[in-house]
Order: structure tokens, then sequence, then C-alpha cells
């Protein structure tokens, strides 16, 4: 870790630089050990940090400071700095690890090389060294491996990650049926159904799944019949539709805000215990209050190391990308913008990987369990981890390199020659997963 905090150091004390990183503890992580080296070198510090749980005022300063001419600035950035606001002339991005997607790649390359100069783009991937009781697997460079073909897919074949609208957009379903109604005061299921499957967004839903939507509203009471057989809103949706945030078809998530003095700083997910120390908007905190009740954690500020930590998987790895990277293994030919040690790495991969067999089969069977390799990116990952955990019971299948490698107890050959059932899939998933499917998805029928 610290040689990659030298090396960004390296490139972003002078000019100015935007350094991307995948999430925000990584953000705050990054910018606490650039502004420790500026301080060791008696440089005047000029790090900033710019992520999505920073309040406006402190994303503002970071984005005056890249502004201000002839004065050298380096902001640590998620998607927040990806695009829509004028930073001015940058020197240089660099991106930590791979990025989380093409699109995003492109777009994070786009902020350099404005106005006619030349761009600088700087890629820096890491890996943890390998325990002794780790897999082989583990010693293939992955993240290496993903920067690679993400930015191969873009020179060769200006790929980018297409748009799939969901076919089943459960939460946006519920708010357009009931904002419909809120506005109509009521109407009959014909008239509700040509005006909601009529967006574009919602025309796959289909009558036969809408009817069953309705019919599940009608049950649980978010929906009532007049006297005239016309649709309302039911007694059970009156505290959702008249709450103030019902407008808003995205959550917004219940954080915590911490203030210091009169400032909010920024929200945290979870309080940390009172008299520690945390690490927010690029500088040390110490807790001095919890508020749970008014979900406030009041801080002053502090010197020395914090931890902030946000929960979260990392970005989804789409099935061509995966691809590409398994094409990477078995190809000869070396990228010409990879340095000496990427391309040393990048050599040992092969090798390992001719050693292991995984450019050959998916499937390995040894005394451990069944190794499975499936190159076909996070969805499918997902999906196969279910369909393992519903064939052959909880706790039998793990996750030793998610989205890339899965290890099943036993031979799973007989549960991987079934078909997935759908059925299996939705019982595998548990109720409050639904979340991740939006704000309202919750309120939909299990059959959907």
């Amino acid at each position: 870790d610290s040689s990659l905090l030298t090396r960004i150091y390296q490139a972003t004390h002078t000019g100015k630089s935007l350094v991307f990183v995948n999430s925000r503890a990584r953000a705050e992580q990054i910018v606490a050990g650039l502004q420790a080296l500026a301080e060791e070198e008696k440089r005047p510090g000029h790090y900033y940090v710019h992520h999505g749980s920073i309040s406006k005022e402190y994303r503002l300063a970071a984005e005056e400071a890249m502004r201000r001419p002839h004065q050298p600035a380096c902001t640590v950035a998620t998607v927040t700095l990806e695009l829509g606001i004028d930073l001015g002339h940058l020197d240089r991005v660099v991106q930590v690890n791979a990025p989380g997607s093409v699109s995003s790649f492109v777009q994070r390359i786009g902020r350099t090389g404005r106005r006619g100069q030349v761009g600088e783009v700087l890629i820096l991937t890491e890996r943890g060294a390998a325990g002794d009781d780790d897999h082989p697997l583990t010693r293939i460079p992955w993240d290496l491996l993903r920067a690679v073909a993400s930015v191969e897919l873009y020179r060769a074949e200006k790929w980018v990650e297409p748009v799939t609208p969901p076919e089943l957009p459960l939460s946006l379903l519920y708010h357009q049926t009931l904002s419909i109604l809120v506005q109509r005061g009521d109407l009959a299921p014909k008239a509700l159904a040509e005006q909601v499957l009529g967006m574009p967004t919602l025309a796959r839903v289909g009558k036969e799944r809408y009817q069953a939507f309705l019919n599940h509203l009608l049950r649980e009471k978010h929906l009532e019949w007049t006297e005239i057989k016309t649709l309302l809103v039911g007694e059970a949706a009156e505290k959702i539709v008249n709450h103030y945030e019902f407008l808003a078809t995205f959550e917004d998530p219940n954080e915590f805000r911490v203030i210091a003095g009169s400032r909010t700083v920024g929200t945290l997910p979870s309080p940390p215990p009172a008299n520690t120390q945390i690490r927010l908007a690029g500088r040390s905190w110490s807790v001095v209050d919890v508020d749970a009740k008014r979900r406030t954690i009041l801080v002053k500020p502090a010197r020395g190391k914090a931890t902030t930590t946000w929960l979260g998987e990392g970005p989804p790895l789409h099935e061509r990308v995966a691809k590409r990277m398994r094409e990477l293994l078995g190809e000869e030919t070396i990228p010409v913008f990879l340095d000496e040690r990427a391309e040393a790495e990048l050599l040992d991969a092969r090798r390992l990987a001719r050693e292991l067999g995984v450019l050959e089969r998916e499937v390995f069977v040894d005394e451990m369990g069944t190794l499975i390799v499936p190159w076909a990116g996070t969805l499918a990952y997902r999906r196969l981890r279910l369909h393992l955990s519903a064939a052959l019971g909880q706790g039998s299948v793990r996750e030793v390199l998610p989205p890339h490698a899965l290890l099943v107890a036993g031979d799973a050959r007989a549960a991987l020659a079934q078909e997935i059932s759908l059925a299996a899939l939705a019982a595998a998933v548990r109720r409050d997963e639904l979340d991740d499917l939006g704000k309202y998805a919750r309120y939909a029928p299990e059959g959907l």
C-alpha cells in the first residue's frame, strides 16, 4: 500500500490531477496517505476528497481548488466527479485499480486532455500477497486483467456496456400506479393499466402481470374498490403517498449526519463508538457523542489515524469484460500501454493460467470440492451461486474469489447439469434483499 501511495504522490504533487477510486472508504484512505506524505516532505497540502457522503460545502471546496489557475491541486474522487462538473484544465487522471466499468473508464479518461492538450491517464493496480492456505487462483492478478480488458475493449472496438432496462421495474411500477391515483383520485382498472403500461419503461410488464400486481395491492389494502368499481389509494398506502419522500423514486438512505460545531461534515451509514476517531471529508475527527434518535454524530477535529467504513460489493463485472479477460490470458501479444512491471505480471499470469488449466475448462473437482471459474460476469456468478445453494443447501457454496470463482463442498457436477429454476432462485433470495430492486419493490407480490 505504501508503494501505491508513493506512486500516486509522485504523479500528483504538481499540477492538477484527479485520482479515481471505486469506493468511498478507499477515497478517504488514499487522501489520508497522500496528505501524510505531503506533510513529511513539508510541501503545502493540496489534497482533497470528493464523494457522495461528504457535505456540499466540502465538495465545493475541492471543486474550487481544482479550478484555481497556477496552483497545484489533487482530488481523490469516486463517481461524483466522472462528469457534469467543470474543473478546468487537468494535467492527468490516475485510476486506482480497474475501473468499475468500461463506461466509467471512458468518462474518467475524458476528464483529461481537453482544450487541445495531450492528456495523461495512469492506471495503477494492486493485489495482496497470497497466503500459504490460499488457492493458487489468487495469484492471478485479476484486477490487472480487468483493467487491461476494459482499456482494450474501448481502444479496439469502442465498446461500452449497453444500458439494459429491467423487464420488471417493480419499484417504479408501484410508484407510478399510486402516483396516478393520487393525481386522478380514482380510475377504472383498464384506464389505469393504459396509463401505466403506456410508459415505455413499463410496457414490458404486460397486462397479465400487471393484473396480478393490482390484485396483490388490493389484498394488501394498498388499493381499494369504490362502489362504482374504480380503484383508489387504499388505507395501507395512505401513509406512504402522504409522506414527503414519496415523490422521490430513489431510496434516501437513512444515514447518520456527522456534525462538527455548526457545520455538517457528511454522513455515515452506521454510528461509530464514542471516543473513537473517524475519517471523513479528508480529515480526522474524534467522536464526541452519538444521538441514535436524531441520527447525528457530533465530532471535533483530531489528529492521528482514523478509519471510516462503508459496506457494499464492488462494481459489477460485465460478461463481455470477463470474456476479454480470459482471452488476454490465452494470447501472446502484449498491449502497448503496459509498463515493464505490468507486462511481467501479465506474462506470469499467462504462465499460471496454463499450469492451472483455467483456459481449457471451468470446473475442477478434487479433494477440496468443486471449484468453478465461470468467466461470465457478476450477474451470471450470482445466479450460479443462488442455483447451487438452492440445489445443495445453504453453506455448501463458498465465494473464494468473487465474481471470478466459487468453491462448492463435494462433487457439484450433477447440480451444474440441472437446468436453473427461476422458482428456486426466487426462494433462495431472502425477502429483505428485495430492497436492492428499488424503494417500493417490497410491496410487489412474491411471484413477480
